[in-house]
């Protein structure tokens, strides 16, 4: 690891010079961290499964599953321990697919788009979103993930493959020609680099055979900015009736074809990019707390969607109708009695809007994620009941993805 000046003139250095230093760090420091959470290599892995897993996952049985695998061996090519037969994603994808498992969109139809939006920070926006990505992947959907958040936060739960291996983020220079901005906004690289992007090309592989992800880094701040800069109060409001951003990202989502679902992570603040995602998606999911200032925020969200939904209402009408809403609770506490009141007057208030299942406070979750394996990825060796927690965190969170997964 390098040895780095301890910052000892902090008091008296610029404030610029602070955070030029500070910046040369990041990627080190992200590095050393996962190598912390996730030992030895500070790699992941996607899980492999048990037949008893995958028969559940696919809705079938064991004895189907196993004359199945023994029918289409050579196609399979399954790999065995001396226990059985271990499953990948990728081979419950191929899985599904021979044996038409349904649900399944008709070849050649473009896939899900699903939005995790809340412009209210800490409401579990991106790991609701990365719960949603691996447990569809699991159940053998070919997902397409498109971090629009410039934390990053959720791309921070993939590693990419690179040249061919699996490589950690601190190895890559993510830059605004690797993200969905360039594709969004283009002013904001050069001619010849917009001329050779395109969704292809900026999907990354994962160490998820079934998930390709579009990455986010702090440059996709400028995604925005040019967008503002380029168009005029007037002018933003294209012959359409929509902002020239919405119309790229709405034609972009129609062109996804070799995927089933793309999820979408969302920034946590109120810009142009909610309201463009929120016009290409088919299923908006909104997490939140039963907590009074997240309800709070929630309601403010509620009602600027409102207001951009009514000023492009008599346009649009016809093609954003089909548009699902639904509304996940998150991180609940069993033990709460006030976020149990608050439940009850929340679904009192919005119906059916509101998830049935919620995704209940568990510390399983809390590790997971970011720099660390999440429960739905191959969990490293550990005691006994942090293997059984892992195992109640995924059944939980399988539970309210599947009533999303319901919706598409």
């Amino acid at each position: 690891m390098t040895d780095y000046d301890p910052l000892s003139n902090i008091e008296t250095a610029s404030i610029f010079d602070v955070f030029e230093a500070l910046s040369e760090r990041t990627d080190d420091l992200r590095e050393a961290v996962r190598r912390i959470a996730s030992p030895p290599e500070g790699l992941r892995a996607s899980r492999v499964f048990r037949a008893g897993d995958v028969a559940r996952l696919l809705g079938v049985s064991e004895r189907w599953l196993r004359n199945f695998a023994v029918d289409n061996r050579q196609v399979l090519q399954i790999q065995e321990d001396g226990f059985g037969r271990l499953y990948t994603p990728g081979d419950i994808h191929r899985i599904r697919n021979l044996a038409r498992i349904g649900p399944l969109r008709p070849a050649g139809t473009k896939a899900c788009v699903l939005a995790v939006m809340n412009f209210k920070g800490g409401s579990g926006k991106s790991s609701t979103s990365v719960a949603l990505a691996q447990s569809m992947a699991a159940r053998g959907y070919r997902v397409l993930f498109i971090d629009m958040d410039p934390q990053g936060s959720a791309s921070a739960c993939f590693d990419y493959m690179h040249d061919g291996r699996l490589a950690s983020v601190g190895e890559l220079l993510l830059d605004y020609e690797d993200t969905m901005g360039v594709l969004l906004e283009p002013a904001g690289a050069p001619e010849e680099v917009v001329a050779t992007r395109s969704l292809s090309t900026i999907a990354r592989k994962t160490h998820w055979e079934t998930i390709d992800v579009i990455p986010a880094c702090p440059a996709l701040l400028l995604c925005d900015f040019y967008g503002q800069a380029n168009q005029s109060p007037r002018s933003e409001a294209s012959h359409s009736g929509l902002p020239g951003w919405a119309v790229r990202f709405r034609q972009l989502m129609s062109t996804i074809t070799d995927y089933d679902v793309v999820v979408v992570d969302t920034p946590p603040a109120v810009n142009r990019s909610i309201f463009g995602v929120a016009t290409g998606a088919d299923i908006l999911v909104a997490p939140v707390r039963c907590a009074q200032f997240d309800i709070d925020a929630l309601n403010a969200w509620i009602d600027v969607q409102n207001i951009w939904f009514s000023k492009i209402k008599a346009r649009w009408y016809d093609q954003l109708k089909h548009i699902q809403l639904r509304f996940v609770l998150n991180d609940r506490s069993s033990q709460s009695g006030s976020e149990g009141k608050i439940e009850r007057v929340v679904r009192s208030f919005y119906g059916q809007a509101v998830a049935a299942e919620t995704i209940p406070h568990l510390e399983a979750l809390k590790r997971g994620g970011g720099s660390a394996p999440s429960v739905f990825d191959e969990q490293p060796k550990q005691p006994h009941s942090l293997g059984t927690a892992a195992r109640k965190a995924r059944s939980a969170l399988n539970d309210a993805c599947d009533e999303i997964r319901a919706l598409i």
